[in-house]
C-alpha cells in the first residue's frame, strides 16, 4: 500500500464495506475499501480508527464509481478492515470479482492478518486480487499479550500463551502460499508506542527471512509520533525495503454514513443485551434509538418493537417505515434483502459487531460528549 499526498474519507455505513479512504498516486489514486466487520484479533486498546463502521458491498461500489467519475482515474484499490477481509470472505470475494469485472485496470490489494488465507489463494487471484498486504504486529508471544486480547480462527479462540507461535507459522505458510499462487506479498506493521515499538526489528527480520518485499509502518495508536515511526523504520529498513504511512492518512477516522439530517438525526441499533451491536438483523425484534437531545447530547432515546420474523420483503418495508428518523441502521449482520430495501428507503445498513457507544460515536460529531438518559 501507498500512503502519502492528499487523503480524501468518504463518510458511509459499515458493511462489509467501509470507508473508503483515497490517496492521490501518480497514476491515479488508492482507494481503501472497508468490507470486513468479523475480525480474526481484539486489540488490548482502542486503535487510532476505533468506531470506523463498513459499508455493502453495494454502498462502497457506488462510492467507488462516483470517484471515478467525478475525481478522475483510480490506480488501486486496498479491501481492508475494520475486521478482516478473509473472516468474511465471500464479501470479499464478491467486492473483488465486481471491482476487477468493472474495472479491470484497477490493481487489488487485500489487507490482511493472512489467517485461512492458505484455503482461499487461488479464489482470491481468480476473483482478481494481485496482492496481499499482510498485517504483522509482532512475532513473539511476550509482545503478542500486550497487542491482543483475544485471537481466533473460525469461533475457535487461540490461548495467547501459543497466539504468536500459531500466528507465525500461519503467516509464513500463507506467505508461501500467496506467492505461488502469483500474488505479491507485502506487510504492513502497526507501531503502538510503548507496547511493540521496540519490536519492530524482530518483524522485519521475520519477513525478509520469508520473501516479503516491503513493509510499510503505521500509527497504531495516538501516541505513536513520527520520530517514533522515524526510528522503526531505520532499524527495520537494514532487514527489508520500508516506507512510512502517512499518520495523518492513517488516523482520520471513515465515519459512517451520509449523516445526520433534520428529518434523520438518529440511529438505530440492533443488540442483544444493549451494550455491544452484536446480533442479526432478521433475529432482532426491537431496536435501540440513538441520537441527539434538545441539548444537542447524544443519548439512547428509545427502544422500537420490529414487525415479526416471516413476513419476507414486507416486514422490511414495515421496518424501513417504522424507522423514518433513522439514517443509519446498525447490526452485527443482515442479508441482502433488508440492506436493499432500507437503503430504498434512506436508511443505510452497517454491518459489523462492536461497541454500541463507540459506533454511535463515530457516527456524529466526534467532538461531542454523550450522555445517558
Amino acid at each position: 500500500m501507498v500512503c502519502g499526498g492528499r487523503n480524501i474519507v468518504l463518510r458511509g455505513p459499515r458493511f462489509e464495506v467501509k470507508e473508503l479512504s483515497t490517496t492521490i498516486l501518480s497514476g491515479g489514486k488508492l482507494c481503501l475499501m472497508s468490507v470486513a466487520g468479523r475480525a480474526f484479533v481484539q486489540l488490548r486498546f482502542a486503535p487510532t480508527a476505533s468506531g470506523v463502521s463498513a459499508f455493502a458491498p453495494c454502498q462502497a461500489l457506488s462510492r467507488l464509481s462516483g470517484i471515478i467519475e467525478t475525481g478522475g482515474p483510480v490506480a488501486a484499490v486496498d479491501i481492508t478492515g475494520p475486521g478482516d477481509p478473509l473472516a468474511d470472505i465471500s464479501t470479499t470475494l464478491e467486492v473483488i470479482g465486481e471491482v476487477h469485472r468493472r474495472w479491470p485496470e484497477i490493481a487489488i490489494t487485500v489487507t490482511s492478518l493472512g489467517l485461512n488465507g492458505a484455503d482461499h489463494a487461488a479464489a482470491l487471484r481468480e476473483a482478481g486480487a494481485g496482492r496481499m498486504n499482510l498485517l504483522v504486529d509482532c512475532v513473539e508471544n511476550g509482545v503478542a499479550k500486550k497487542v491482543y486480547a483475544w485471537i481466533r480462527s473460525g469461533n475457535k479462540t487461540v490461548p495467547l500463551s501459543r497466539a504468536a507461535a500459531w500466528l507465525v507459522e500461519e503467516q509464513a505458510r500463507v506467505m508461501a502460499v500467496f506467492r505461488r499462487a502469483g500474488i505479491g506479498v507485502s506487510a504492513r506493521c502497526r507501531v503502538f508506542a510503548g507496547i511493540n515499538d521496540g519490536h519492530v526489528d524482530a518483524v522485519a527480520r521475520f519477513l525478509a527471512d520469508h520473501g516479503v518485499e516491503r513493509l510499510e509502518l503505521a500509527p497504531g495508536n495516538d501516541e505513536c509520533c513520527r520520530g517514533l515511526l522515524a526510528q522503526a523504520r531505520q532499524e527495520a529498513g537494514r532487514n527489508i525495503p520500508t516506507t512510512i504511512c502517512d499518520p495523518a492518512a492513517a488516523s482520520d477516522p471513515a465515519v459512517p454514513g451520509a449523516g445526520p439530517t433534520g428529518a434523520r438525526p438518529n440511529v438505530a441499533v440492533v443488540s442483544g443485551g444493549g451494550v455491544e451491536v452484536d446480533l442479526h438483523l432478521g433475529r432482532a425484534c426491537r431496536v435501540l434509538i440513538y441520537g441527539p437531545r434538545r441539548d444537542g447530547l447524544v443519548c439512547l432515546l428509545a427502544t422500537r418493537d420490529l414487525p415479526d420474523p416471516g413476513g419476507g420483503e414486507g416486514r422490511w418495508r414495515t421496518a424501513a417505515e417504522a424507522l423514518s428518523d433513522c439514517f443509519v441502521l446498525l447490526t452485527a449482520s443482515a442479508g441482502p434483502a433488508p440492506c436493499r430495501i432500507f437503503g430504498r428507503y434512506g436508511i443505510s445498513v452497517v454491518k459489523g459487531e462492536g461497541e454500541i457507544e463507540v459506533k454511535v460515536d463515530a457516527l456524529y460529531d466526534s467532538g461531542r460528549k454523550r450522555s445517558r438518559p
